[in-house]
C-alpha cells in the first residue's frame, strides 16, 4: 500500500493502478466508478451531505460526489484514507472528506448528515473487537448511523445474504471464503473457520427478515428492500425485493444477449423457480436496504 500511495502521487493514481494491481477483479472493485449504481434508490439531492461508511479506495465517494453536496468519505485504515485524499485532489472532487475514524463510534455530531451509507461494511464490524457478538458491533453501528442522520435522513445498506442460495449450491462464503460457513449454525462456523484457517468466524450475515429486524432495533423505520444484480458489490441492476420484479430481472438475464454458462442457467431458473414460489426474494445472494430515520 505505502508504494501505491507513493506512485498515485508520482504517477497519478491511475497508473498506479495500472502498474500495481494485476487482478482483474481487485482491479475493477479499486477503479470501476459505475459500481455505485446503488445511489439510485436513496433519496439525495445536491445539498445533501452524504457519509460513506468503509469508504475503501473511494469507488464509490468519489462518483456520488457529483449528486451531493458534500461527502464525508471515512475509513478505519490511515492507507485508504490518504489513497482517497490523493485520488479526489488528482480528480478535482473537492467536496470529499476523507476521515479516519471506526463506523461504531463516528467522529461527527448529531443530526450533521443525510445519508449514511454501509456499502459492504457490516459483516466486517466483528473484526473490531472478536472477544464481542459481531451483533453487538453491527447494532452499536446502525445506533451511531441514526444518531448523525438528520431528521428524516437515510441510511443505505448493501450486505449479502446468510441463506443465499449460491451458498446452499456450494459457492464459497465471500468472507471466510469456505463452503457453507453462513448456513451454519454460529458456534459451529467458530469452530471450523479456526480449525480451517486458524482465526474466528466473525463476519456475520443474515437472513432478510433478520436484517428488517436489525435495522428497526436501531430505530430505523420503512425499510425498503431491493435486489442487486449480479451483487451490491458490482450491480448492473438493482430492482425492488418481490416476487415479480425479481422473476421480471431473472428472466432478463436468462434471455439477454449475453448468454449465461450452464452452471448459471442452473441457478438463475432455481431461483426464478424458488423467488416465484415463496415470493419474498429470500435466497437471492445479497440484498440492499434504505430506511429513514
Amino acid at each position: 500500500m505505502a508504494t501505491i500511495l507513493k506512485d498515485s502521487e508520482r504517477l497519478g493514481y491511475k497508473k498506479a493502478f495500472q502498474q500495481h494491481i494485476q487482478d482483474p477483479f481487485i482491479y475493477k472493485y479499486v477503479d470501476d466508478e459505475s459500481r455505485s449504481l446503488w445511489i439510485s434508490i436513496i433519496p439525495h439531492g445536491q445539498e445533501s451531505t452524504f457519509l460513506d461508511v468503509g469508504c475503501g479506495w473511494g469507488t464509490n465517494a468519489a462518483p456520488i460526489s457529483q449528486e451531493v453536496g458534500a461527502v464525508v468519505a471515512l475509513d478505519a485504515t490511515f492507507e485508504r484514507v490518504k489513497f482517497v485524499q490523493i485520488r479526489c485532489r488528482q480528480d478535482k472532487k473537492f467536496n470529499v472528506t476523507p476521515v479516519l475514524g471506526s463506523a461504531i463510534k463516528l467522529p461527527l455530531p448529531d443530526n450533521s448528515v443525510d445519508v449514511v451509507a454501509f456499502n459492504g461494511v457490516l459483516e466486517w464490524l466483528g473484526g473490531i473487537d472478536t472477544s464481542r457478538n459481531p451483533v453487538e458491533l453491527q447494532q452499536l453501528a446502525l445506533r451511531e448511523a441514526r444518531r448523525v442522520l438528520k431528521a428524516g435522513g437515510h441510511v443505505y445498506i448493501g450486505i449479502e445474504n446468510r441463506f443465499s442460495l449460491r451458498y446452499m449450491l456450494g459457492d464459497q462464503d465471500d468472507h471466510s471464503f469456505l463452503r457453507f460457513t453462513s448456513l451454519m449454525p454460529r458456534v459451529i462456523a467458530n469452530v471450523y473457520c479456526r480449525l480451517r484457517t486458524g482465526g474466528p468466524y466473525f463476519t456475520y450475515t443474515h437472513s432478510l427478515s433478520e436484517y428488517h429486524r436489525l435495522i428497526r432495533e436501531a430505530g430505523f423505520s420503512k425499510v425498503k428492500s431491493y435486489f442487486p444484480w449480479p451483487d451490491y458489490r458490482n450491480p448492473t441492476a438493482i430492482v425492488t425485493l418481490g416476487r415479480e420484479p425479481v422473476a421480471e430481472q431473472l428472466s432478463a438475464i436468462l434471455n439477454g444477449g449475453v448468454k449465461p454458462s450452464f452452471r448459471q442457467r442452473i441457478y438463475l431458473s432455481l431461483l426464478k423457480f424458488l423467488t416465484s414460489f415463496e415470493g419474498k426474494g429470500r435466497l437471492c445472494h445479497s440484498f440492499c436496504f434504505v430506511a429513514s430515520k
